[in-house]
């Protein structure tokens, strides 16, 4: 990018930059007093270049990063900022590229968005929010993250370890197990966000969507503890799911539970057992509970035998809140004419 894009850095207001280098030297001197919404979009900048840039930054609103690379680190300090919104891809198009492997919120009194809008590109990333005390939205939280902690509240990758035989063939691939007529090897799942250590609530935020594709209900019910006041919650998965040790168990009166949860979406929701409990934990619990949106596969919504036999597995006669409303619906892409942090209810559009 030419020095000569910036002279217009003390009016400008709102800045777009694409497919473009950002050069290190230009970086450091660059200032925009002005600047309140930010958008870099496969930008490649150094981890240095970027600091600089936001410390130039004094009255920023908006932060959004689109598949954009060349730091590890993202640290941010900012008494302005309200919205930070990161999209992220496993594969960049160069291998060699520097991909964001932590994200810390050092300081953003005024923040109340954090959104992760990309596919999944946080595969053992570590996200820190250590001071943000007007967040209401957040997600989505995926079960790549490798850790996050909020405040004192620390959640780490659990995974769970299995062995399997692999027969003597594979030593075409491994000539030097030649020998070895059947091998044992191990692997891992991941299971989702395991709660560490609980030491701080975080009673601003009101909107949680998470990508848990193990759909374990002890992982959902651990952040809603960490979020006492949520009002509307998000889950995607596209796996069948695990057990669920909380579905036959009784439940202590929980304070989300009993007066501010009103909004689920699920997807994709299959009918499975696991599906099953977790959307049925919260009708059986949810006492404000006004709406269900279990988003299904494309020929089941109008499967009527199929719908029938979901509502009675689900137990809507028993459900805590009599006012809530149970909606079957099917997932339809579409062209969006506003980015994910602009839409008022992002994760409506993009579960």
């Amino acid at each position: 990018m030419p020095p000569s894009a910036l002279r217009f850095c003390p009016t400008l207001r709102a800045a777009h930059l694409g497919c473009c280098l950002f050069p290190n030297v230009v970086a450091g001197q660059v200032h925009f007093p002005n600047l309140q919404h930010l958008t870099l979009r496969l930008v490649t900048v150094s981890e240095h270049s970027l600091h600089a840039m936001l410390a130039g930054c004094p009255v920023l609103n908006s932060l959004v990063l689109k598949y954009s690379y060349g730091f590890r680190r993202l640290r941010i300090n900012s008494q302005s900022l309200n919205c930070l919104a990161v999209h992220y891809s496993d594969h960049p198009d160069k291998a060699e590229e520097i991909m964001l492997q932590e994200l810390i919120l050092e300081n953003t009194p005024c923040l109340e968005r954090l959104i992760h809008g990309g596919p999944y590109g946080d595969c053992g990333m570590r996200v820190s929010v250590i001071s943000a005390p007007k967040l209401m939205l957040l997600g989505r939280l995926t079960d790549g993250i490798g850790r996050l902690e909020l405040g004192g509240t620390v959640f780490q990758v659990s995974l769970a370890f299995f062995y399997f035989a692999l027969i003597s063939f594979v030593v075409i691939i491994c000539p030097f197990l030649c020998h070895c007529d059947i091998i044992i090897l191990d692997s891992y799942i991941i299971q989702g966000l395991k709660l560490i250590r609980m030491a701080t609530t975080m009673r601003s935020l009101k909107v949680l969507a998470l990508f848990n594709n193990a759909l374990c209900l002890d992982v959902i019910i651990n952040f809603m503890r960490c979020f006492p006041c949520l009002e509307k919650l998000y889950i995607r998965t596209y796996a069948s799911g695990m057990e669920n040790a909380w579905a036959d168990k009784p439940v202590d009166r929980l304070e989300w539970l009993d007066l501010h949860l009103k909004r689920i979406v699920l997807g994709f929701y299959l009918g499975k057992k696991p599906h099953v409990d977790v959307a049925s934990f919260f009708l059986l619990n949810a006492g404000m509970l006004e709406s269900m949106k279990l988003v299904v596969e494309t020929h089941q919504v109008n499967n009527k035998k199929w719908i029938e036999k979901q509502r009675k597995h689900l137990q809507l006669e028993n459900r805590a809140s009599r006012s809530a409303q149970i909606e079957f619906v099917t997932f339809h892409c579409f062209s969006c004419p506003k980015d994910i942090n602009e839409l008022s209810e992002p994760f409506e559009h993009t579960l």
